[in-house]
């Protein structure tokens, strides 16, 4: 916006001259009913508007207005993948074409200082803002007739453009069904590795949003939160919703979590498995004491067994419900006792080695030890000391 000022006591605005302001205003009228013509005219498109922002040292006209070529736009189709050159061309001519369209514009204002409590104030502004009226009606219809005679010339230019437009329309759609037939192979494609995943049990492999419809954890709202391969398990944790009142007094909502979990998997048997855990201790909680809903599966893994060390959790190995950690040293309160007879853990699960020596969860060898299973595959812990973490159940020792 340009602003172009003018002193009123250099400008040669009148101070009487009622003849000259009766003239001037039944000019203003005969001008304004040829604007009304030009915005009616619908050769172009115009617009003319002039709004008094006036304040009292200083009188201000906002001075906005524009001619533009009606342009019937070629719609085209919007990329389904990558935007390639072909739109890069066809956003240029897009482009190009309004930037013709677009004959001419102002926004500008006008101003003069005339001091509306003056006893002449009042006087004075009704005669220079109807001279400016007519000053400015009369740049806006020249112009509106000199873009008279260029439609011609410039809706040559704009049919020109448009043909090289309607030229790239095929390629458009041709690059549009391409992508198109790519991504409903790779969709075809994704959805078999999806459902081989599943089948085999290896569902870490399948997309997230594959594993986040398999399972079903017992929450009205849930949140996959992690995937574990090396655990076989996911962990979905509990969403909630709260209300909070924003700066404006507005109320609004965020999404939090309720502090527990759900963790299951698929084990090495094929058998599909779940527990409710309470992940509270492990989930950040926000400046207003709400959870947060972000956990990782050895979290979980660690709130279940008991084990508030991850280092310790990286290192053990799983088999279905046990869970063998390596130790470097056994406590001095603990007595170690030989046990030649493999040592039956829970149901099904046996322990055994030739050097096989243990005190309730403590045991320790030095020959490989072998965990065997009915169902699962064997576990073979190298020679060392080892503690025995099992999640609580019914049938436990």
């Amino acid at each position: 916006m340009k602003l172009i000022c003018i002193d009123a006591e250099k400008s040669g605005a009148t101070r009487g001259g009622g003849n000259t302001m009766e003239k001037n205003s039944e000019k203003l009228e005969k001008i304004n009913t040829r604007i009304a013509r030009a915005l009616a005219d619908p050769g172009l498109k115009c617009s003319y508007r002039i709004t008094d922002e006036s304040v009292q040292a200083e009188l201000r006209l906002w001075v906005e207005w524009s001619i533009r070529l009606p342009v019937d736009k070629i719609s085209y189709p919007r990329s389904l993948g990558p935007e390639t050159g072909i739109w890069s061309k066809m956003d240029a001519l897009t482009i190009a074409i309004s930037k013709i369209a677009r004959i001419e514009e102002e926004d500008h204002v006008r101003s003069e200082k005339i001091n509306a409590r003056t006893k002449t104030g009042a006087t004075r502004r009704e005669e220079a803002a109807t001279r400016i009226r007519i000053e400015e009606a009369a740049t806006f219809l020249a112009a509106h007739r000199s873009a008279l005679r260029r439609i011609p010339a410039l809706n040559r230019k704009i049919t020109a453009l448009q043909a090289e437009q309607k030229i790239l329309l095929p390629e458009m759609r041709r690059a549009n069904s391409e992508y198109f037939q790519i991504r409903k192979v790779e969709k075809t494609t994704k959805a078999r590795a999806d459902t081989d995943a599943l089948a085999s049990g290896k569902f870490w492999e399948a997309s997230k949003e594959a594993v986040k419809n398999y399972f079903h954890p017992p929450f009205a709202r849930n949140y996959l939160a992690d995937v574990s391969a090396q655990w076989r398990a996911a962990l979905y944790t509990e969403m909630g919703s709260t209300a909070w009142k924003a700066g404006k007094g507005d109320w609004r909502h965020k999404n939090t979590g309720t502090g527990y979990g759900y963790l299951c998997g698929i084990d090495d048997n094929g058998d599909e498995w779940g527990h409710h855990v309470d992940l509270s201790e492990w989930l950040d909680r926000d400046e207003y004491g709400d959870y947060g809903y972000v956990a990782t599966v050895e979290q979980a893994m660690g709130e279940l067994f008991g084990l508030r060390s991850l280092a310790e959790l990286e290192a053990a190995t799983r088999q279905g419900d046990l869970l063998f950690v390596p130790e470097k040293e056994i406590p001095a309160d603990v007595e170690l006792r030989a046990q030649p007879e493999p040592w039956t853990v829970r149901e099904s699960h046996t322990i055994a080695s030739p050097s096989l020596r243990r005190d309730g969860r403590w045991f320790a060898a030095d020959a490989e030890i072998v965990v065997e299973h009915t169902s699962h595959h064997p576990v073979v812990l190298p020679p060392g000391k080892y503690r025995l973490y099992a999640l609580p159940v019914a049938d436990a020792d």
